[in-house]
């Protein structure tokens, strides 16, 4: 089974419908019982130790579909 995961932060509106789509994707694509880990980046400490590239970020198997420049330290919101 897939790991999959959402990076995000408080407030971030992109997040919220980010999870819904992810989640049509996911049912679509995978076995019904793939669950998406949906995790707080709630300090830039805790961004710093996690592959976060802005809110929301999407890793599968660890690793972002929609790589960028680099990690992200600062708690914002991506496009």
């Amino acid at each position: 089974m897939a790991t999959i995961e959402l990076l995000h932060i408080a407030g971030c509106p992109n997040s919220e419908e980010t999870l819904h789509r992810l989640q049509l994707a996911v049912n679509i694509t995978l076995p019904s019982n793939t669950p998406i880990k949906s995790t707080l980046i709630d300090s830039a400490e805790t961004a710093a130790n996690s592959p976060f590239a802005g809110s929301p970020t999407i890793l599968v198997e660890g690793v972002d579909l929609f790589t960028t420049d680099g990690r992200a330290n600062d708690l914002a919101c991506g496009i």
